[in-house]
C-alpha cells in the first residue's frame, strides 16, 4: 500500500511532466496540511471541472482521468504566508534554511497557496493504473507491479 492523493485533471498531468517541461507542476495547493512526508501515488480525478483552469495549454484528448499517473515524493508542507515571511525578515537560522530549500516555490508557475505541497522525485509511471480515488491522503493498493518510465536523475524502483 501507498499513500495517494486525488488531483483534479489537468493539474495531476501536470504534476506527472518530467522535470525538464516548463509546465511540470511540483507544488500543489491545498487549504490543508498534511504531518505526512514521503512517497505519494498522484491519482487523476474523475471530476472534469476545472478543466479550463490550467496555466498551460493542454491537449485534452491526452488526460487519463480516475487512474494513478506516477509516484512523487511529498516533501515538504508549508503555507505561503511562512515562505513569504522568512523571504521577507529571516530572523534565524530555520528562516535561512527555508529560503535555500524552498524560496523557488514562491516562483513557481503552479503556486497560489494557502498550503503548498512540495513535491520532488517524481516517478512516472509506464502506464496509468485505474484506481478509483477519494479526498485526503487515502491508501492505494496497486493491483499489479509498478512499472516507471526510465529516467535517469530519479530514484531507484526499490525505494519507493
Amino acid at each position: 500500500m501507498i499513500r495517494a492523493l486525488t488531483i483534479c485533471q489537468p493539474h495531476a498531468h501536470y504534476v506527472a511532466l518530467p522535470d525538464d517541461d516548463p509546465a511540470a507542476k511540483r507544488v500543489e495547493n491545498r487549504v490543508w496540511r498534511t504531518d505526512y512526508r514521503g512517497y505519494v501515488a498522484i491519482h487523476a480525478g474523475a471530476s472534469r471541472a476545472w478543466l479550463d483552469s490550467g496555466d498551460f495549454p493542454v491537449d485534452r484528448g491526452v488526460l487519463v482521468f480516475s487512474a494513478v499517473l506516477c509516484i512523487a515524493r511529498l516533501r515538504a508542507c508549508i503555507h505561503i504566508d511562512t515562505i513569504n515571511r522568512a523571504l521577507a525578515t529571516p530572523r534565524c537560522a530555520g528562516d535561512q534554511a527555508i529560503i535555500e530549500d524552498l524560496g523557488w516555490v514562491l516562483e513557481h508557475a503552479h503556486t497560489t497557496g494557502p498550503i503548498c505541497w512540495v513535491f520532488d522525485s517524481v516517478r512516472i509511471l509506464e502506464a496509468p493504473m485505474p484506481a478509483r480515488g477519494a479526498r485526503g491522503l487515502w491508501e492505494w493498493t496497486p493491483p499489479g507491479p509498478l512499472r516507471f518510465r526510465s529516467a535517469p536523475s530519479v530514484p531507484s524502483v526499490a525505494s519507493v
